[in-house]
């Protein structure tokens, strides 16, 4: 066999955080970050004698069997390690003649200084990535899409499957959870946008959880949240100036939505960070479950970006070096 490498972007989510779980549509932006894997023939005869997987990040390394039907029969190593493999295998079914050698490379989503995970989609990338490169040449993008999604959710327990669609489009996607409808969009010409790392890795699964335990007040919080979801991404489209009003928009309905449930979306120094950009007349919100990980901040001066990064530094933020990415999932021979 030849040896096949493919790739796919991670993401930050600009509109529709936790609306999207229950149907409303969000905005997502493909960034040029990208998990990698590398499928080689392997060092048996044939596939009977095991397949290997090894991680860039860490070095580790594990062997393996698929038996047919059966899920991933480890030889050595620590399996534990790729149970994202594991998934992604059952999802794909592949059946490949001969061993085979992978390499699952997903650094490009740390942190350089601190090797801390950035929050910007390297499981589902890694998911899209993996799959594509395990599902054969023919397989579209939609295939594609469902397998990686069944694998994401099944290591996750869930999730919208925003990010999954993120990394197999690329660029600007609207998107809702019911039929896995995507549609792309433009970047508004004028729009800047600077992604800004907490210095905290956020934990989704607490946020997703206290909104689980909000009880009666979580139902009419989400349908409000539902309703600034669409309005913001139907104004996107409109060009820089509209977009900005959405995006920050939006990131008011967040703010309140979070102090409504108590839910810790701004926490981690993102509160901060929301109150001088309405301060300074630009906007700013966290991406994602919040509470940690990445936020962005939007103006149609790269000056006053550039000023609000200095001032968000002094409070233990970063520059996170990422622009929006036009190419989704890649395979090559």
């Amino acid at each position: 066999m030849r040896a096949i490498a493919a790739s796919a972007p991670g993401k930050a989510v600009l509109i529709g955080e936790y609306a999207v779980l229950e149907g409303a549509p969000a905005i997502a932006v493909a960034v040029d970050r990208r998990a990698r894997v590398l499928v080689q023939p392997g060092d048996g005869a044939d596939k009977s004698s095991g397949h290997r997987v090894r991680s860039a990040n860490s070095g580790a390394q594990a062997r393996f069997r698929a038996p047919p039907g059966a899920t991933l029969e480890w030889l050595d190593g620590d399996g534990g390690a790729f149970r994202l493999l594991e998934h992604v295998w059952r999802a794909v079914t592949p059946t490949p003649g001969a061993s085979l050698a992978l390499t699952l490379d997903t650094r490009d989503f740390y942190a350089a200084a601190s090797g801390a995970k950035l929050g910007l989609g390297s499981s589902a990338a890694l998911a899209v990535a993996l799959t594509a490169a395990l599902a054969g040449a023919a397989a579209e993008s939609a295939a594609v899409q469902h397998a990686a999604l069944a694998a994401h959710r099944a290591l996750q327990q869930g999730g919208s499957g925003i990010d999954v669609a993120a990394a197999v489009h690329g660029g600007v996607i609207c998107y809702r959870r019911e039929g896995l409808g995507v549609e792309r969009l433009p970047w508004p010409a004028g729009l800047r946008m600077t992604l800004l790392w907490s210095g905290r890795e956020a934990d989704t699964a607490a946020r997703i959880a206290a909104l689980a335990r909000a009880g009666a007040r979580r139902e009419a919080a989400l349908a409000e949240l539902g309703r600034a979801a669409a309005a913001a991404c139907r104004e996107w489209p409109r060009g820089s100036a509209a977009a900005l009003e959405a995006v920050g928009a939006w990131a008011g309905a967040l703010h309140r939505f979070a102090g409504r449930l108590e839910l810790d979306v701004f926490g981690a120094g993102h509160a901060a960070l929301y109150a001088e950009a309405l301060r300074r007349g630009l906007v700013y919100k966290p991406c994602g479950a919040g509470g940690g990980d990445v936020g962005a901040a939007f103006a149609q001066d790269g000056g006053v970006l550039e000023d609000f990064a200095v001032w968000a530094a002094g409070r233990g933020f970063s520059v996170v070096a990422a622009a929006p990415d036009e190419r989704g999932v890649t395979r090559e021979e």
